[in-house]
């Protein structure tokens, strides 16, 4: 089905592909984000095994004893699409970005790079591209934070999505759910896995060996 998706969702303007981890496969598999970087990288390095464009890295860098994860060339692909990776699991708390609203379930959201470059509702003007530090969100001006501002670079002036980002921030932030800015350089694994303090910039090596360990209930993935 994410092949499907991919395929499909250059051309229908689809954001993001869902993956759902029942939480009775592993015991305790949601109750802290080690554990839910394990479920991810089981979740991510099946996927790449599956990979019609043969693209095995991930797959090879989770069985590896140093994994390759913590590159800065690593970002997860599938089909020949870069994707951008958010999880939400129930061990974040109701103030946290990735809070998991009530569900015992690990959630992975994939999102192809391409969909970032969409028009999209939460943004007004839709061509919106200058960095000013006030943009419209639902027709209400809203504020780049210190963290916003500082984090801004030439590269996200001139990106076409950078309005679409800086939007999501704002609806997150007024939801009372502020979350990390990522800084160039950043780790796109430290992004898929949040730590429970999402602000405080102490980021987990969730890919490493041994952490996160669960024990399965039933099957793993």
């Amino acid at each position: 089905m994410l092949t499907q998706f991919i395929i499909v969702g250059l051309y229908e303007k689809l954001d993001a592909f869902v993956v759902r981890v029942p939480g009775d496969l592993h015991e305790d598999m949601g109750e802290s984000p080690e554990q839910v970087g394990c479920t991810v990288l089981r979740v991510l390095a099946t996927l790449s095994q599956l990979d019609p464009a043969g693209d095995r890295s991930t797959a090879e860098a989770s069985e590896a004893s140093e994994p390759a994860l913590n590159g800065h060339g690593w970002q997860f692909c599938f089909s020949h699409q870069r994707i951008f990776v958010t999880t939400f699991a129930p061990c974040y708390p109701r103030h946290h970005p990735r809070h998991g609203y009530g569900s015992a379930d690990v959630w992975l959201l994939l999102q192809p790079e391409y969909s970032f470059s969409f028009p999209h509702h939460l943004m007004q003007p839709p061509t919106l591209v200058t960095p000013s530090p006030l943009f419209q969100v639902d027709g209400v001006k809203a504020k780049l934070t210190a963290a916003e501002a500082a984090a801004l670079t030439t590269r996200d002036a001139e990106d076409s999505s950078y309005p679409v980002r800086a939007a999501i921030r704002a609806r997150f932030r007024r939801a009372g759910q502020p979350y990390h800015v990522p800084n160039v350089g950043d780790l796109m694994g430290h992004i898929a896995v949040r730590p429970l303090d999402d602000l405080d910039g102490k980021n987990i090596t969730w890919w490493s060996p041994g952490v996160g360990a669960s024990k399965p209930k039933h099957s793993s993935l």
